[in-house]
């Protein structure tokens, strides 16, 4: 290969750096070989802090990369991280000359245990709280590091950016999914993510434990199911349905993505029968987001099936509800009661009004949350207001 061809296979493993933790132990070596030296150091500092993230580097002992961490957030290597500015590669000579350098405590304290003297060095800001450092290093000896050098690290330091920069988006939404997940298994309600092909790739707790009791529904690798093969064959082509909605949110938490479609949920709802020959439990059935989350595999979660015991109602914050949309106390009466699973009539009985007078109060509750339709009204009580399980 020519020198290009190098350079390339540099950049390639690089990217390959983004998909594994420690692939920059990997990617490193092949830096240095292009830049032309003996070692390299690779720091990530968290600007909020100041603290390190991380320490690595090849040619060294962990050690000798770890001890860079300490005199990093005590700002003694701000000389070549601030200037000339981000993103440009020069020599270490040209920010500190050899002499000062030399008697520098950075150096006699840091560097000099290394063997190393002259290097070239970028800073990498790739996120507004976060930036990358790299100084590959030459030993104590050798010639400065020559022009070429420099263009050919100057070449390899967008490259850095972008891996960095992607690997810190998706270490963030792995987090913020994490934490999403841990808040839906918080709910008292059970909610499963599915793919268009109705396998689930997420059950939160009180699903699983519904799925564990084997009286209507199931958890499956092939698919979610109920205890009726008919049953089965309309909940997954109501998923499959729902999974071919597409809608606009700009966010990408699923927490968010559930709470926000309520609003433009199907209108789908389906009971599954108990072999217990308990009360069925009720199956709502909506689409989440264009902004896909990885699941089992590598799928997409594009559906949320939730999951409505009877005998087991959910504990809806009226107090939020009514604060968020203005709702009067009988319009949340009202409400709640439909998304505990109630029927107008059942409704009337249990406070003591007449029927009409529920179907006034649902109208002006569909109003106010523009859920227009009974069905996306519970969808959105369930989705947005079920009190956490502490």
């Amino acid at each position: 290969m020519d020198r290009g061809d190098f350079i390339l296979e540099a950049i390639r493993k690089l990217y390959d750096a983004v998909l594994e933790p420690d692939a920059w132990k990997k990617s490193l070596p092949a830096v240095v070989s292009m830049v032309g030296g003996d070692s390299t150091l690779f720091l990530e500092q968290d600007l909020r802090t100041g603290r390190v993230k991380s320490a690595s580097g090849c040619g060294h002992a962990p050690e000798i990369h770890a001890a860079f961490a300490p005199a990093c957030e005590a700002g003694m290597l701000a000389p070549w991280m601030d200037t000339p500015g981000p993103g440009i590669a020069r020599r270490s000579s040209a920010v500190m000359s050899d002499t000062a350098f030399a008697r520098s405590d950075f150096y006699n304290e840091t560097v000099r245990p290394t063997g190393t003297f002259h290097s070239a060095t970028a800073a990498l800001d790739y996120a507004t709280t976060h930036r990358g450092f790299i100084a590959v290093g030459r030993r104590l000896g050798s010639d400065d590091f020559d022009s070429e050098s420099i263009k050919t690290l100057q070449v390899l330091v967008p490259h850095l950016v972008t891996a960095l920069r992607v690997r810190h988006q998706f270490d963030e939404g792995e987090s913020r999914t994490r934490g999403a997940y841990a808040m839906l298994d918080r709910l008292d309600i059970g909610i499963v993510l599915t793919d268009a092909s109705a396998r689930p790739q997420f059950a939160n707790a009180r699903a699983e434990a519904i799925a564990a009791e084997a009286d209507g529904f199931r958890l499956g690798a092939r698919g979610v199911a109920a205890a009726l093969p008919a049953e089965t064959r309309a909940l997954r082509r109501i998923i499959a349905a729902a999974a071919t909605i597409t809608t606009k949110l700009t966010q990408s938490d699923t927490t968010g993505t559930i709470v926000r479609s309520a609003t433009s949920a199907m209108q789908t709802t389906l009971p599954l029968s108990r072999p217990s020959l308990r009360p069925p439990l009720t199956a709502f059935v909506m689409p989440l987001s264009d902004a896909r989350f990885d699941g089992a595999g590598g799928a997409a979660n594009q559906v949320a099936v939730f999951l409505i015991e009877p005998g087991r109602p959910p504990d809806i914050n009226t107090r939020a509800l009514a604060e968020t949309y203005r709702l009067a106390p009988r319009e949340v009466q009202v409400a709640t009661l439909l998304a505990q699973g109630r029927s107008p009539a059942q409704i009337a009985g249990k406070l003591g009004i007449g029927l009409g007078t529920v179907r006034e109060h649902l109208k002006r509750a569909l109003a106010k949350t523009e859920t227009h339709r009974q069905a996306n009204l519970v969808q959105l009580l369930l989705s947005a207001f079920v009190n956490p399980v502490h």
